[in-house]
């Protein structure tokens, strides 16, 4: 098991954490794999900054989820049955509140007779094939399930490693957003400008700020709205100006040009 630190950016989620972990089962010699099952618990409605967990189904034929004193995670052997367990400290959830069959097929979940239910696309069930990108409801915690195509476990593991360590606040569960964080790399070890687009809140500066920092510049980040700049102060805010220079100028200042020099 791992933590990491940083923002999760999963679907309709975006949960602002303080600790994410990863837990990952045997793997084959070369990592590779045509595909990978993971199961990604979201968020714990009554505790929110909790944090979040991805988990990989490799070699694993059963989850059993349900309440606990504290959330824990368990990998282990019963019969020929290699199984997951997951505890969350849910108050809406059950004791034993549901199961994830995994098999060559697919995966299934069922409900285990729970008191609240569980909800598939918001919808309760008894029996379910879950279809990648489902989210799964259970007492007052959300749990995903996807499956990554043409994914390198050892190779995501190694990226969470260092990725990490290089860009804090950049840390993601989705595997599918830490293979794409080398292009990051590869373009902050350019001089050319870069233009990030995005809507707003996905997380367009955060990315300015790893290019940045990967960079190794010597120069300040300086983030600007360009569009809170009143036109008649446009000048003075990239060029600076000095005291006295028109009304209410009372001390020289840097203009954000010269102030992010470097």
């Amino acid at each position: 098991m791992k933590e990491t630190s940083g923002p999760l950016l999963w679907h309709h989620f975006h949960v602002a954490t303080q600790s994410q972990t990863l837990s990952v089962g045997d793997q084959s010699q070369d990592g590779l794999s045509s595909s990978v099952r993971m199961l990604f618990l979201c968020f714990e409605g009554s505790r929110p900054l909790a944090g979040s967990m991805r988990h990989t189904l490799i070699d694993i034929d059963e989850v059993h989820i349900g309440r606990g004193e504290n959330r824990q995670v368990q990998r282990f052997v019963d019969g020929n049955r290699r199984i997951l367990k997951l505890t969350v400290p849910d108050s809406w959830m059950s004791t034993r509140h549901a199961r994830l069959l995994v098999n060559q097929d697919g995966v299934t979940v069922e409900d285990l007779s729970s008191k609240n239910g569980t909800l598939i696309r918001g919808q309760k069930i008894s029996v379910a094939q879950l279809a990648s990108g489902d989210t799964i409801e259970l007492g007052c915690t959300f749990l995903s399930y996807m499956n990554i195509p043409n994914c390198d476990v050892r190779e995501i593991l190694k990226r969470d490693i260092e990725w990490d360590n290089k860009v804090p606040g950049m840390a993601s569960l989705l595997p599918e957003l830490r293979m794409q964080a080398r292009h990051i790399e590869k373009i902050s070890n350019s001089t050319a400008s870069v233009v990030v687009h995005g809507e707003s809140g996905t997380g367009k500066e955060l990315v300015a700020r790893a290019i940045h920092s990967l960079s190794r510049r010597s120069g300040p980040f300086i983030a600007v709205n360009c569009a809170a700049i009143p036109d008649t102060s446009l000048e003075s805010e990239l060029f600076g100006h000095k005291r006295g220079a028109f009304s209410g100028a009372i001390a020289d200042k840097k203009g954000l040009i010269e102030a992010s020099s470097g």
